[in-house]
Order: C-alpha cells, then structure tokens, then sequence
C-alpha cells in the first residue's frame, strides 16, 4: 500500500486546497452533483451509483478519482486538473499511475464537516470492485457510524481535546479549529500518520498525532475533553483493528473508561458512540458505571441509545456475511450465553466529571437523527443547574414558555353521548425525542405559560379554578415543570435549548471552508 507522508510539502497541500475551493469539491458542491442531501449518503459506482460515462469537468474527476476510488486515462485526467495540482497530487502521493496508462487515487479523499479527510479507499482501482481492507487500515470518516459520532461531538471545546481510537483524527481536526491543542491517538502506525497528514492537509497546527494503546502516548496529561468512537465487533482474533473489539466487543471500551479519573479535568467531559451489551440482570448505565471503576460517583452520566439488536440474531448475521466461521459463531453464542448477553445496544453516551459533592446523576435520552453535541451540552448544563443551583424559590420564579416544538395529543372516551378526556400525552422531537402522559391539569400548565409569569402564578391561578388540588405539595409541581423543561417541553431563558437542525441532511452539507 502507498506510503502517505506525515509531513508533505506544504507549498504542495495549498495548491490542492487551492484546487479543491475553485472546482467546488466539498460537500456542497458534491451534494449539489449528485443530488443527495448529505455526504453521508453518498454512493459509489462501485455500489450502485449510475457510471455518469465522461467526465465532464474537474468536479467530476475529482469525485471519480477520490470517492468512487476507480481509475480514468491519464490523458483524460491532465485535460481536467490543472498541471500545478495535478503535479501535486502525485507529488503528495494521493494519485500514481498504473501500467495501463491510467491514473487512479492511492486513498479516499472526500470533504467533511469542513475538512478534507483521507483514509483508505474500499475500491480496488483496477477492477472497479469492492476489496478487503487490511487489518491496520484507516476507516472512512463518512459512513453512518462515523455520522453519528462526529454528530454527538461538543461543537467548540475548548481547552485540551483528546481523541482516542482516532483512524483518520475527524474528531480531533473537527475541535482543533476551537480547542487550544487537539491530539489524535490511534494504537496503528498507519492510522498515526494518516490523521497527521489530514491535520496538514487542513492548515491545522495544534494538532498532534500520536501511535500507541489507549491513553499510553499521553500518560501523566490531564484533557478538558475526551471523545473515542472505539472499535465495539465482538471478535474472537481482533484481525480488524479498526473493528474488532473482543471476544464481547467492549475490550477497548472498558479500557478507555478505566483511564478516565486519570486524565478527564473537572467538569471535562467524555463523548463515546460505540456498541455495548445489553445484559441479564443489570441495565445499560450501571454496566458503564462499573467499567468507570471505583471512582464512578465523580462523573454524571447521559446515555443515548439509538437501537438494540438481539445479539443472537447479529451473530449470525456476521455468519452469513462471511465475517465469521460457523464454528465461531458458535463459540461466541456461548460466550454471550454465559455473560447473558440479551441484546447488542448501538449507542452514545457522555460522562462529565463534577465539580461538586451533589450525588451523580444518571440520566437516559433516546438519540434521534438530529440529536448533536449541542444538544447534549444543554442537557447537562440544565440538569446539574437545576438541581444543585436553583431550589424551590427559583424555580417558582422562571417564567417558561411553551417549545415550539411541543404537541399534546388526547384519547377520548364516549360518555353518555358525550366525548371526555380519558388520557393526554404530551410529546416533543427537539433537543431529544420524549413522551410522557400527564394529568389534564399539567398540559393546561404547559399552554398558560407565557415566558412573562412566574410558575408560582399559574399554579396559583390552577388551584383556585379547582384544576388542581388546592394541597397539591409545591415541591411535587416544581419538580413536574423542572421535568418539563428537560424533557424540552417548556423552555427558559436562562437555559434556553439550542435551535434544532432543518433536518439530518440540511444540517450536514457544509459552507465551503475559506483558506
């Protein structure tokens, strides 16, 4: 596989970006091309993807070249590219020249989250087909997975960031354009140096790249953020380093966990989306609590699950996929059998370390396809503001407003010959999917507020119109609104929540990044 150096010529990485800001090649323009709403969503020819035929433009030889990963007649390339950016992409050795008299890309290269990424390319140039990555390959940075965890990511830390399992560094490059230093730490070579050229590739300075397991490259240094999208395939072998995560798929993940008291600062925070196994007898939160280890009450906790799958049925999925022998199958159906692993849970979740004696909270969201990092920041904030900073007085006092993204739905029942309300829900998509049935007199609460009178006012005004018992205990109904306002039904200033994303594809196709 073609050597990518650590530190290509600089002079050579501004005449690319050069060329990539002119012919429109970010996720704009290809979007725009190809008619999809996100780089996401973008599909090879390779897997599917109508063979436009000729290349008609620059645009279109960088997408052939770079994301569909197959090769074009030399000549054809040269009557496209310029001569000073074609002479640097071979120079830069991210495109060589077959025997055949065709030129092909020796890695992927596709823009994302206003970066240029490389990784290594499924695509084997020469036949057009889909091959086996090897085992230290750098995984692509646009799949679903990788969406999902750029997604759920601060969006600007500040202080020192740290990614850990980090392939091509998407995290780390994505925070260094806020954070003070960004390091990126992968236990391959090829990822290290990978993730390095990406950082140059991008003008990015404070970034460091460095090989090693886990936190060993940065022992002794404290982070305000770590993020790790570890590799989570139960694996008898581990073959796919940048897949396979044991014989349960949580190795590196408990280990990630374990180093956190270590190197997390106070009220720093860590960002993970991975897989874990949902088990017999204990829930999802205590299960990474325990892998935090004795130090687990310093940290709150969000959990996010986004899908279980009965682990059963996956194992052998990946049978018939060919990525496991008959045989392991069934040695790894035992192993699930005797830890009494149920269920395989696709999730993300963040812990932050307190700065405070208050108990730790434990908190579980649902993710939804425009749940982000913003989202989950507020969260946090409001729910170690509210209850350690705001006690039954202030409470009394926020005035709350109705979110915009708030519905009541009712079920009626006939009575006499007459409808009557036998069950309201009150539901909400934005920052986090909730539900939640409620008494009739708390969704009549919910339509008062006004963002001008205080709660106290309206519960006031609820007793005396005898919706509400008049010895309703205060702090019951306090916490009720508190409950409301995390569960993004009611909203207040001090805390407002962030604006939700258009949708999942409006939100991902970047502004073209200006050098």
């Amino acid at each position: 596989m073609t050597e990518i150096s650590a530190t290509p010529s600089r002079s050579k990485l501004r005449t690319v970006r050069a060329l990539f800001e002119e012919e429109g090649f970010d996720t704009r323009g290809i979007c725009t091309r190809l008619g999809i709403p996100s780089i996401y969503q973008f599909q090879p020819i390779s897997l599917g993807r109508p063979d436009p035929g000729t290349l008609s433009d620059p645009l279109d030889c960088l997408i052939l070249l770079f994301m569909d990963g197959l090769a074009a007649d030399e000549q054809v390339v040269s009557r496209q590219l310029p001569e000073p950016a074609l002479g640097a992409l071979f120079g830069l050795g991210l495109l060589d020249r077959g025997d055949d008299g065709r030129c092909h890309a020796t890695v992927s290269l596709y823009p994302t989250r206003s970066l240029y990424l490389i990784s290594d390319s499924p695509t084997d140039p020469r036949t057009g087909e889909t091959r086996m990555l090897p085992g230290d390959a750098v995984y692509p940075a646009v799949t679903e997975a990788a969406r999902h965890f750029v997604q759920s990511l601060p969006p600007d830390p500040r202080g020192r960031f740290l990614e850990l399992c980090s392939g091509t560094g998407v995290g780390a490059l994505a925070a260094a354009r806020t954070a003070e230093h960004a390091w990126a730490v992968d236990i391959t070579e090829r990822s290290t140096r990978f993730a390095a050229f990406n950082a140059a590739l991008n003008g990015l300075e404070n970034v460091t790249a460095l090989r090693g397991d886990l936190y060993e490259p940065v022992e002794g240094l404290v982070f305000d953020t770590i993020v790790a999208h570890p590799p989570y395939m139960p694996s008898d072998d581990v073959s796919q380093i940048y897949r396979d995560g044991g014989e349960d798929g949580e190795q590196v993940t408990r280990g990630i966990l374990r180093g956190l008291s270590r190197h997390l600062a106070p009220g720093g925070r860590f960002h993970c989306t991975c897989m874990l196994t949902d088990r017999s007898g204990t829930i999802l939160e205590d299960r990474i609590r325990e892998m935090v280890g004795p130090d687990t009450d310093d940290f709150d906790l969000l959990f996010m699950p986004m899908s279980f799958v009965d682990s059963r049925k996956s194992l052998f999925d990946e049978a018939l996929r060919g990525r496991a022998t008959l045989d392991e199958t069934q040695r790894r159906e035992a192993l699930f059998r005797r830890l009494g692993i149920q269920n395989l849970a696709y999730c993300s979740f963040t812990l932050q370390r307190k700065t405070d004696g208050a108990p730790p909270l434990t908190l579980r969201r649902p993710r939804s396809s425009t749940t982000d990092g913003a989202a989950v920041s507020w969260l946090l904030d409001w729910e170690v503001d509210s209850r350690t900073r705001l006690g039954s007085r202030e409470l009394a006092e926020l005035a709350p407003a109705p979110s915009p993204h708030v519905r009541a739905k009712s079920e009626l029942a006939l009575r006499d010959g007459l409808w009557h309300t036998v069950d309201i829900s009150l539901e909400s998509s934005w920052p986090f999917p909730s539900s939640v049935r409620c008494a009739p007199w708390l969704a009549e609460l919910v339509a008062r507020c006004d963002g001008a009178r205080p709660v106290s006012e309206h519960l006031a005004a609820l007793k005396e119109e005898g919706l509400l018992a008049p010895d309703a205990p205060e702090s019951g109904l306090l916490e009720m609104v508190r409950s409301l306002v995390s569960a993004g039904m009611l909203v207040v200033d001090s805390h407002a929540p962030p604006p939700k994303p258009e949708d999942e594809g409006s939100g991902w196709i970047d502004a073209p990044r200006k050098w």
